[in-house]
């Protein structure tokens, strides 16, 4: 795992204060993948291509950070209390087929960038 993706996992940890979700099982703890961080699936080399936390208690920003895991595929970081706006980072995730941030409490425009994402197959903000 490269310390740039830990580290990003951690921001995500951090800003949505990690300690009071409903499920925060094993993050922070070691490696993302073999320590199977609650969340998040990952391919046998370590890529990890999915973050799962809908509907766990959330509260927060989502970090400008989080679109340097140019691997994901799918997010769903819906029915939570993410507030702010859509990070410009998320232009990077290239990868990703599916999107889901409703049921927040996100501001802002609709981000433009998110038009560039050609394989983008599912959005529900």
């Amino acid at each position: 795992h490269p310390q740039y993706q830990i580290d990003v996992l951690m921001d995500l940890y951090n800003s949505p204060h990690g300690p009071l979700w409903t499920n925060n099982a094993n993050w922070g703890n070691g490696l993302p993948c073999p320590n199977r961080w609650y969340g998040l699936t990952c391919e046998i080399d370590g890529t990890i291509t999915v973050v799962n936390l809908f509907d766990n208690n959330l509260v927060g920003s989502i970090p400008e950070s989080f679109g340097q895991i140019s691997s994901l595929r799918q997010v769903y970081l819906n029915s939570n209390t993410l507030y702010g706006s859509i990070p410009q980072s998320f232009s990077n995730l290239t990868s990703l087929t599916d999107l889901n941030l409703y049921s927040n409490t996100l501001t802002g425009s609709f981000p433009e960038i998110l038009f560039n994402l050609t394989s983008l197959q599912s959005l529900d903000i």
